[in-house]
């Protein structure tokens, strides 16, 4: 049963549509608790001797779905928190929200609304930022295994630090879902997203002279256009594999980019109880125009652009409890950047479940 339980939450963003003849009421609640090794994290010398800071990590998740004839209601809220031995100016705090919600006014059709949004907060103030998105949308299942869904809405982030790295826009885009088996989906999307930086000038060239930037007129906007393709199998063995192909077109120098992202992600039970899971991810990014300062923020930030390799195994102790060792890896090896990035991470936690 616990191979079970694991795939159908892995699976859940894949669920069926809202049925009439199937109220329902559910609500998940997690917390984990423990110590973290992090290549990244600050040494100091004691006795001639390199001493890495020490670091707890702990986090919490609740879902709530609420569904009442042809509506249905969905919230997620994960927030989670690393405080660190000596360094305390690099305790973080960062939080998640998701809320959805879908109407069935007609048999194959739904509306709704999603709303987003996430930030982190480190005590010294570097790196701390927020984003939001709230799309409005529109599903037509009605043709057999073929589902089409349509969104648009707009965008924030706001990068405290520096306000140049601080957008708003709109975005939307097209996914068509088609169901293959009753355990296998392949999903084809489309997304386009313009952004415009209000505190951000054009960057334009450097002076051959003083090296200073030189800046042309307006402000700095962006557009991104993304295509994916993505095959998810959720039976005892979870598998999903997804290819991304990313173009941001910028004014500004150095800010055009062309990534293609490759990911997999793989769940099973093992012998002993285990549960194991492993994502991998490897990107290569090209920049035809040189390089500028955000892509070093997006490095140090941001798990989702840089290559990993991310291995979990969890073992339940109680009907509540579960053992949770994570180990991780990153790094930029496939960018045609001069930035080196690399980073490891080891966890070993406690994970509580309630009834």
């Amino acid at each position: 049963m616990a191979s079970r339980s694991w795939i159908a939450l892995i699976w859940l963003p894949l669920a069926a549509p809202v049925r009439a003849d199937d109220p329902a009421a559910a609500f998940r609640l997690s917390a984990s608790l423990g110590p973290e090794y992090d290549s990244n994290a600050r040494r100091e010398m004691r006795a001639r001797e390199v001493v890495q800071d020490a670091l707890l990590r702990g986090s919490i998740a609740s879902d709530l779905a609420l569904q009442l004839g042809d509506h249905r209601a969905d919230a997620s809220l994960t927030a989670g928190a690393k405080v660190f031995g000596r360094e305390r100016s690099e305790n973080t705090v960062a939080a998640m929200v998701a809320t959805g919600y879908r109407w069935q006014p007609l048999t194959g059709l739904l509306v709704g609304a999603d709303f987003n949004a996430r930030g982190r907060r480190i005590l010294d103030g570097d790196r701390s930022y927020e984003s939001a998105l709230l799309d409005a949308l529109v599903s037509y299942g009605g043709l057999g295994p073929l589902a089409i869904e349509a969104r648009l809405g707009p965008r924030l982030f706001n990068y405290e630090p520096d306000a140049t790295y601080s957008d708003v826009g709109a975005g939307g885009g097209l996914t068509a879902r088609l169901r293959l088996t009753r355990s296998e989906q392949l999903a084809l999307g489309y997304q386009i997203d313009g952004r415009y930086f209000p505190q951000a000038r054009v960057l334009i060239d450097f002076s051959a002279a003083t090296g200073e930037p030189v800046y042309g007129p307006g402000r700095r906007a962006d557009v991104q256009h993304s295509g994916s393709l993505q095959l998810v199998s959720a039976r005892d063995l979870f598998l999903s594999g997804s290819y991304l192909l990313l173009y941001n077109q910028s004014s500004n120098l150095g800010e055009t980019f062309v990534r293609h992202r490759l990911q997999a992600v793989v769940g099973l039970q093992l012998p002993l109880d285990l549960f194991a899971s492993a994502t991998a991810a490897l990107q290569i990014t090209r920049y035809p125009g040189g390089l500028a300062l955000s892509q070093r923020l997006l490095l140090e930030d941001s798990d989702e652009s840089q290559n990993k390799l991310v291995l979990t195994l969890q073992r339940p102790l109680t009907a509540q409890l579960a053992l949770e060792w994570r180990l991780g890896f990153f790094g930029n090896e496939l960018s045609d950047s001069n930035i080196a990035f690399a980073r490891a991470t080891a966890y070993l936690g406690i994970t509580y479940r309630p009834p």
